[in-house]
């Protein structure tokens, strides 16, 4: 971090919730139509009726702001609508330390909670440099803040893009807003890209606990060109072990309106183009990645090449980045 602020205290580190935590939802705030994607997506993928899934909203402020109560009201609101208890849910503002930024302040946070099984729901969008000759710029599709969160945070990501369509409109009798995809009918499309690698079973198991009544899952293999007969075998063993696995959740899993074993032959330059490929062809709605550290203890966080490509690229799915440390540390 850029500084060494003790302005991040112990008692903002508190889980201002009673009890265990099967996982905490950490969403970063602000006031803009995009963070508010970020809650009702937070509250989508997380277990609304289970008392040990938590929702905490976290605005990060400067020292000389005071807190937003209308934002406050309106996430509160917002929460409820989406169908979430109130004794689940919480709102903190936090001053952020000197020479610190808003990514840094909220990458510190994230991972000091990673004891309560933190995940961190954050926008994607911001500003790159244009055609300087017209003084424009064009838009991106990440922006900087999460960026920083996929190099630096230890816990399960989320970046959230924007709205596929209209979602104030898909609300129901209650006033509650719809668990809707992007095709507009109730559940999500959810595809977990899987390897022969060791972290991808664990992926696997995460995106399974995902998943509700009408939503549909996708295990996505992008299969490589085996030059001899030891590379055939293995990725005939990955396909076979996770057909079997679909199987075993198609049958564990009641009320879905799918399963199935995706293999995608790489027909693009890069492993993350034939992955931008599936997704449009699948209508996903979330896509989950694991991503391995690199040995170099410098970079022991970064993101990988191919997780970062999709997170960037990815115009309509929502992009889950997972990295082993968030598994196994």
């Amino acid at each position: 971090m850029a500084c060494s602020s003790k302005a991040i205290t112990d008692a903002d580190l508190k889980s201002p919730f009673k009890g265990e935590s099967d996982c905490m939802w950490l969403v970063g705030m602000d006031s803009s139509k995009l963070a508010f994607r970020c809650l009702r997506l937070a509250t989508m993928l997380m277990d609304v009726k289970s008392s040990k899934h938590h929702l905490l909203v976290v605005s990060i402020v400067d020292d000389d702001q005071k807190e937003d109560l209308t934002l406050q009201a309106n996430c509160q609101e917002e929460a409820r609508r989406c169908g979430l208890l109130m004794k689940n849910y919480a709102f903190k503002t936090m001053k952020r330390p000197d020479k610190w930024t808003v990514g840094e302040a909220l990458i510190y946070f994230a991972n000091k909670a990673a004891g309560y099984k933190a995940r961190l729901v954050i926008g994607a969008q911001g500003m790159r440099g244009g055609d300087a000759s017209k003084g424009a710029q064009a838009m991106d599709r990440i922006g900087s803040i999460a960026s920083d969160c996929m190099s630096k945070v230890k816990v399960p990501l989320i970046v959230v893009k924007q709205p596929w369509g209209d979602i104030d409109g898909q609300r129901n009798a209650l006033g509650r807003v719809m668990r809707c995809g992007r095709n507009g009918v109730p559940g999500l499309t959810f595809m977990c890209c899987v390897d022969g690698s060791a972290i991808s079973n664990q992926i696997f198991a995460f995106t399974t606990s995902l998943l509700r009544p009408d939503d549909r899952f996708v295990a996505l293999h992008v299969r490589k060109v085996a030059r001899d007969v030891d590379g055939q075998n293995r990725e005939a063993m990955v396909c076979t072990y996770y057909k079997q696995e679909c199987a075993k959740v198609a049958f564990t899993f009641k009320g879905l309106k799918g399963t199935s074993f995706k293999v995608q032959p790489r027909n693009c330059n890069t492993v993350a183009e034939d992955i931008l490929d599936a997704i449009e062809e699948e209508m996903v709605d979330v896509v989950v990645m694991g991503s391995v550290e690199l040995s170099n203890p410098k970079n022991m966080h970064q993101v990988g090449s191919v997780c970062a490509h999709v997170a960037k690229h990815s115009t309509s799915a929502h992009v889950c980045i997972v990295k082993n440390v968030s598994l196994t540390g």
